[in-house]
């Protein structure tokens, strides 16, 4: 029996499963960073987080609920939020407020996205 090799549908079988895996690791990202967000909860709004924390706190969930995604160009997506605060607590340093939240949760998440986008393509395009 002789191989028949069809490399336009391999690769576009390939795009398509690496997409796929692309978007499931962003759903992922997003979920686990909103409830990173609710772990530490205060209510009352004035005391939203302490300088050096990790994740900002719950005070009225608006942070968490703009946590998102979206597909990029090519092989791409991108996480994050719309809210300025929530790139303002990102991007200072702690000791002017700032919560690295993406980074953290990026950190804490690197090996799960790596097993989401890094499994085995199986032989099923031959």
């Amino acid at each position: 029996m002789a191989l028949k090799w069809d490399g336009k549908k391999a690769v576009k079988y390939i795009d398509l499963t690496m997409q796929q895996r692309l978007d499931a690791a962003a759903m992922t990202w997003v979920k686990y960073t909103q409830r990173k967000l609710n772990e530490k909860v205060n209510s009352d709004g004035k005391t939203p987080s302490k300088k050096g924390d990790k994740y900002p706190a719950y005070t009225d969930g608006h942070l968490r609920d703009s946590i998102d995604w979206e597909r990029g160009k090519g092989l791409s997506v991108r996480v994050g939020t719309t809210v300025e605060y929530g790139k303002f607590l990102q991007f200072k340093k702690p000791v002017d407020g700032g919560r690295p939240w993406m980074s953290t949760a990026n950190r804490e998440m690197r090996s799960k996205i790596n097993q989401i986008i890094g499994r085995k393509i199986r032989d099923k395009i031959l």
